[in-house]
């Protein structure tokens, strides 16, 4: 099924939910943490937000090449495990989701 998306936006909104592995030791969390403090992402995606829970946590990213965010979880992936899941805006979603729904409720 080929359609066009009208708002011709390509770029998406990932929620990554990391958590750290029992076989992390501190040192090595200490040492990807001091890395963290100055990390950049490459160019074309955005960390638009982060929240940590001491064993792990949130980030989303914004980008519209997603092997960029398999670049940034690879950076990490010696402490932590990822969950990822595209995220759309409610305003978006809604609508979206109705005309699924009318479409399957015919």
């Amino acid at each position: 099924l080929l359609y066009s998306n009208p708002k011709q936006e390509t770029s998406m909104h990932y929620m990554v939910i990391y958590t750290l592995k029992e076989t992390s030791s501190p040192s090595e969390v200490a040492a990807l943490l001091r890395k963290f403090q100055s990390w950049q992402p490459p160019a074309g995606i955005t960390m638009e937000a982060n929240w940590h829970n001491g064993q792990g946590g949130y980030a989303l990213f914004r980008t519209d090449d997603y092997t960029l965010l398999g670049q940034v979880l690879a950076q990490y992936s010696g402490c932590f495990t990822f969950a990822t899941d595209p995220v759309i805006p409610a305003k978006d979603m809604v609508p979206a989701a109705l005309r699924g729904l009318e479409w399957a409720t015919s």
